[in-house]
């Protein structure tokens, strides 16, 4: 009885984990999938209006939020509104919303930089409890150089 008892206990530990396991990837995958739309949508559109940049930034003016002037060619004006926009918590929360990562414990951090490294703006970072992060970055092309854009997405726990 105590061997059948045991390997009862064997066996839901084992499930558990497992059921953990397929759980964490799955939530890492979307994150995935979130960061990547959410660049695409950041260095491949203008954003909707495409001077949303020179609006006031809310909900009320604005459906989507984009940094390009044209398909990976960024506009440093919408660049700096973007930057300035994010470092406020209500406007990050829009932002975040409009980018498809207002999710239940979800954050994000942005970056632009040249090629050498030198950084052209940022914000945020993963805090050191966060357990499912992805990165994703793109090259595109601002005035007459090449820029690495960079969003990283993570869950809060």
């Amino acid at each position: 009885m105590a061997f059948v008892l045991l390997l009862i206990f064997i066996y839901a530990a084992v499930a558990g984990n497992f059921d953990s396991a397929i759980n964490q990837r799955e939530e890492s995958m979307a994150i995935s999938e979130a960061a990547g739309a959410a660049l695409n949508q950041l260095v491949l559109t203008a954003g909707s209006p495409s001077d949303w940049d020179e609006l006031n930034f809310s909900e009320q003016t604005m459906s989507s939020i984009g940094i390009a002037s044209d398909a990976n060619v960024l506009d440093p004006g919408k660049l700096g509104a973007f930057l300035q926009a994010i470092s406020s918590d209500a406007n990050r929360s829009i932002a975040a919303d409009m980018l498809g990562l207002r999710r239940p414990g979800y954050d994000f951090g942005f970056g632009v930089a040249f090629l050498n490294g030198t950084a052209i703006g940022s914000f945020g970072a993963p805090p050191s409890n966060a357990t499912a992060t992805s990165e994703r970055s793109a090259f595109a092309v601002m005035g007459n150089e090449t820029v690495s854009v960079k969003i990283i997405v993570w869950k809060k726990y």
